[in-house]
């Protein structure tokens, strides 16, 4: 029967459908565009396959990726590929953690109808760490906490995670040799803590963490020389007296008060009324009519005194005096009293600066360290699969 031409004539309409069918099956298949693929196998480079690592595809300039996971025999297939070129990686899973991330050299052109065969990778045997972070005191589980791992050796980021409810974490992927870890606490009300560890070939370390809380605070207010007057919105900026860079920005209110609490362990410098370009961006430092000072009426960051705090120290009286006028008796030595030695209003709490606009490389992502965005490999793609593999 020729299916060029079918004739319902004295067929009954059923019939006519069948012999439709019939042809349509008959006819060649016609290729899809998304039908490539790429394979290979994944192995230690030290020996052995490697089963349940991560392989993914991505294609060049697009946030679309094929994944799937290799087999026992290291074997991997990823199939439903459009026509392109595409960056291979191998990374890790939690059924295989010790696989450190990697791309493949060189763009893998996937043709229609065809399978890119011989993508091979013969991967790092990493470690990987894993723990609870808690509060030193309660011993309860501590929630959002990021917990990232900086290789020594390379460095550069090796993982990272962030706790949940229970304050269980696990870095899986991370090269062998000398890590620092870092516990960082989103909510900000815990000391940061570092710890140094040495991440062996194919086993899993313990490097659990209790953090402090933090209950250290600095206050004052800001008046005006010339009367005395306390000013109200006038940004209070606290730096880091070692590293220059902002920790946090407050605003005076009506009493003229701010307020820095809590505030992390360190040396700190406090400016009054700053200036946009003499600390990092923030929301609340805006140009005014009052001049730039530092705590003890210095003029300049190099010779302003810093404030030596503690996780429980207690800074009040921290004063500024803005503007021309009479000269003012100095304010209050700083101390640890344990108690306020003003009586104001509630003063507004510190605002970390939000963060410098960053543009990322291919193959790196934004990602908050030490409380900065920052540009680090990527190296997980499971958040942005698109499409997996059919076996």
């Amino acid at each position: 029967m020729s299916c060029r031409r079918i004739s319902t004539i004295g067929r009954s309409g059923f019939a006519a459908l069948v012999a439709l069918a019939f042809c349509l099956l008959a006819l060649p298949a016609v290729a899809s565009a998304a039908d490539g693929g790429i394979s290979g196998k994944v192995t230690f480079a030290s020996g052995g396959n490697v089963a349940g690592a991560e392989v993914c595809a991505e294609e060049e300039g697009e946030l679309d990726f094929g994944c799937t996971s290799s087999e026992a025999d290291g074997d991997y297939e990823i199939t439903g590929l459009e026509p392109g070129n595409y960056l291979v990686s191998f990374g890790a899973t939690e059924s295989s953690p010790y696989v450190v991330f990697q791309r493949h050299v060189g763009d893998v052109a996937v043709a229609s109808g065809a399978t890119t065969a011989g993508i091979d990778a013969a991967v790092i045997k990493g470690g990987a760490i894993e723990g609870t972070v808690t509060d030193i005191k309660t011993g309860l589980p501590l929630a959002e906490v990021e917990v990232s791992a900086l290789w020594e050796e390379g460095n550069e980021f090796d993982g990272f995670y962030e706790t949940g409810s229970d304050g269980k974490f696990k870095l899986i992927g991370l090269h062998p040799g000398p890590h620092e870890i870092e516990f960082w606490s989103w909510e900000g009300v815990y000391d940061t803590r570092f710890v140094n560890v040495t991440v062996g070939s194919g086993s899993t370390l313990n490097a659990s963490a209790a953090l402090v809380r933090l209950e250290g605070r600095v206050t004052g207010h800001v008046y005006a020389a010339a009367t005395n007057a306390p000013l109200q919105g006038v940004p209070v900026c606290a730096i880091w007296a070692k590293t220059g860079e902002t920790g946090g920005c407050a605003v005076t209110n009506a009493a003229g008060a701010y307020g820095f609490f809590p505030i992390s362990p360190g040396a700190w410098k406090i400016v009054f009324s700053p200036e946009p370009g003499q600390v990092e961006f923030n929301e609340f430092v805006k140009s005014d009519v009052w001049p730039t000072q530092f705590w003890n009426g210095k003029s300049t960051l190099a010779e302003a005194d810093a404030l030596n705090v503690t996780a429980t120290s207690i800074f009040t009286g921290i004063d500024g005096r803005l503007g021309a006028g009479p000269k003012q008796p100095p304010p209050p030595a700083s101390g640890n009293s344990g108690t306020s030695t003003t009586t104001t209003s509630p003063t507004p709490v510190a605002v970390t600066p939000a963060p410098k606009p960053l543009t990322c490389k291919k193959g790196f992502v934004k990602k908050r360290v030490k409380g900065v965005q920052r540009c680090v490999k990527r190296h997980n793609h499971r958040h942005h699969k698109k499409h997996r593999a059919h076996r």
